[in-house]
């Protein structure tokens, strides 16, 4: 179900640096092509700027794509759409937050976020939300904590920061089935459970604009929701039985499903004829 089309722009920030290894030892090294990188990604975004004030009369359909970044209003109102940037590093970080006031940019969302949690205080002094990276992660440098990935929503939490989990990364769509254990063990790393749960429902729908119709149960609300027979958040518990989507049953059968059915009966068939 399309809740809202042409949201936003993902725009992947260039990165400084690069790892170079040499005798097996991983070094870092300035990418000699950044400075032009962001030189290109300002002057792109100065021409959609002036396309959208309606400063020429040629159309452009790369153009008409960003008119909805320099929309007036909140993130709801209609036309207006999000600049989703993908950043991880600090110094990246900081670039992305000099950009959105350079260029005076209503809504902003880090995707990625490893460390955002250096820059806490700038991303919530600037409004920026971060849909941090699975939580199934590793450190990415060998000094890191062995545990950040796991603590990094309850470090933006204390924070203050706008956050949500979200699966980007390698076979997102078959990962998607792990998001509400990215959940729970950020509830074991110290995230109150309540938390976790916004963190996936209506935190994403805030940051998203779409807090409106869903995210939560409230009245006048969409009916998307699902029940499990045990906590959803734990890999030992997780059984959903029923989901709907804005009021409609969603079939829970599948593939998978069927062939489990179809040769558990076949071995109890079996188990039962052995017993006689």
């Amino acid at each position: 179900a399309v809740i809202r089309a042409d949201d936003g722009i993902h725009l992947y920030w260039p990165s400084s640096h690069h790892k170079h290894y040499e005798d097996g030892r991983a070094q870092l090294r300035k990418r000699k092509t950044y400075d032009q990188k962001l030189h290109e990604i300002t002057d792109f975004f100065d021409r959609a700027r002036a396309y959208a004030a309606g400063q020429t009369d040629k159309r452009d359909l790369r153009m008409e794509a960003m008119r909805g970044l320099f929309a007036a209003g909140d993130r709801s109102a209609k036309g207006a759409a999000t600049l989703f940037v993908h950043a991880n590093d600090a110094k990246q970080i900081a670039e992305v937050i000099r950009f959105k006031r350079a260029q005076d940019l209503e809504r902003v969302v880090l995707v990625g976020g490893v460390d955002s949690w250096m820059m806490a205080d700038p991303l919530r002094e600037n409004d920026i939300a971060v849909m941090l990276l699975r939580t199934h992660s590793v450190p990415r440098f060998a000094e890191d904590d062995i545990d950040l990935p796991y603590k990094l929503p309850k470090l933006l939490e204390d924070e203050g920061v706008e956050y949500c989990l979200q699966g980007e990364g390698r076979m997102p769509e078959m990962n998607t089935r792990n998001l509400p254990f990215y959940a729970g063990t950020a509830v074991a790393y110290g995230l109150e459970y309540e938390q976790a749960v916004a963190a996936l429902t209506l935190s994403t729908a805030k940051i998203l604009g779409i807090d409106a119709t869903c995210g939560s149960l409230e009245r006048g609300k969409d009916a998307t929701l699902f029940i499990s027979a045990g906590d959803a958040l734990d890999m030992m518990g997780n059984d959903v039985r029923h989901a709907w989507i804005q009021g409609r049953d969603v079939v829970l059968d599948n593939k998978q499903i069927q062939l489990y059915e179809k040769y558990k009966a076949k071995y109890d068939a079996q188990r039962a004829a052995g017993d006689r």
